[in-house]
């Protein structure tokens, strides 16, 4: 009845709307084709770490321990916190009594010592080979050994999730010696046509480290996830000077290389898929994936406040 009434010329603006929303919309037969050929390419990538580290027997004795984590926390909800800066200003003392997973340099945060996160997630090789700005350590900081003393310190008794490949590495063997530590290989990535399980017990999960803390959860066994602080729009943060952490740190692209800045939009471009690869995946499997993130682009996943969800039971 209601389209019946319409003017000729609000017809004529309805039509004009879809017809906007079919030309910039990527749902042609050619970008079908390029993201039905990305996935395929990340598939075989995937299956063909998930085979190197099947052959590599130290390796695989080392996330084989991880089996014990399995279900741990079967049917139960947890709070995955990121480092966005929106995050920064949000009260996070309510999360002290709840199962927690920081990632990275969550340990700036100011209620950081409060929550104390139950478990921590550092998936990036910056951890030992530098590439993290200096200032995040300070002056008489080393990496690794400053950045895990910190998130100890937070935390003393936090299990701690690291890239299987830097078990080799000297530095952060010292630096996690006496630690609880879990090692995890990053084979399989979020892409369509990933069936799973996420198994960090074996070929593992990674991209972004977000989503390796997400995979986590699922294997430890809980239905209910809530992801704070991811936002999506860091590296065009740092493309326009704006800071892209809740803490205070430059930019990491400032120095605005430029086939620096091509890779990571293309990277960003294929984050985006991965998001939506990693929500239909959660979806099949009935586990609840919730944004509680005030702001960011990352809406292909529910939304709600962190407000709310902590007055429910």
């Amino acid at each position: 009845m209601v389209a019946a009434t319409r003017s000729g010329a609000d017809a004529d603006t309805l039509q004009a709307e879809e017809a906007t929303k079919k030309v910039i919309t990527p749902t042609s037969p050619f970008f079908r084709r390029l993201f039905s050929l990305n996935d395929t390419c990340f598939r075989a990538r995937d299956t063909f770490k998930s085979a190197l580290h099947r052959l590599n027997p130290a390796d695989r004795r080392l996330t084989l321990q991880n089996r014990s984590l399995k279900g741990i926390h079967q049917g139960q909800r947890c709070f995955i916190l990121g480092t966005s800066p929106s995050i920064g200003q949000q009260d996070l003392s309510g999360l002290a009594d709840e199962h927690t997973i920081a990632v990275n340099f969550f340990h700036k945060h100011p209620d950081a010592a409060q929550v104390k996160p139950e478990y921590w997630v550092i998936q990036d090789k910056k951890l030992w080979e530098g590439g993290w700005p200096p200032e995040l350590i300070g002056e008489q900081g080393t990496w690794p050994q400053t950045m895990i003393d910190d998130v100890f310190a937070t935390s003393p008794e936090t299990r701690l999730f690291l890239p299987v490949s830097g078990a080799r590495v000297p530095s952060l063997a010292r630096a996690t010696l006496g630690k609880r530590v879990n090692w995890m290989s990053s084979s399989y990535t979020f892409t369509y046509g990933f069936e799973g399980p996420v198994d960090i017990a074996g070929a593992g999960i990674g991209g972004n480290v977000m989503q390796v803390a997400t995979g986590i959860a699922d294997y430890l066994g809980f239905t209910e996830i809530y992801l704070l602080g991811i936002s999506l729009d860091g590296l065009l943060r740092d493309l326009s000077g704006r800071p892209s952490h809740f803490y205070s740190a430059p930019p990491e692209n400032r120095d605005l290389e430029y086939t620096t800045i091509e890779r990571d939009l293309i990277m960003s471009g294929l984050g985006f898929r991965s998001w939506r690869a990693l929500a239909d995946y959660y979806e099949r499997r009935n586990i609840r994936i919730v944004n509680l993130t005030p702001d960011g682009y990352l809406s292909i996943l529910p939304r709600q406040r962190l407000e709310d969800v902590l007055k429910q039971p």
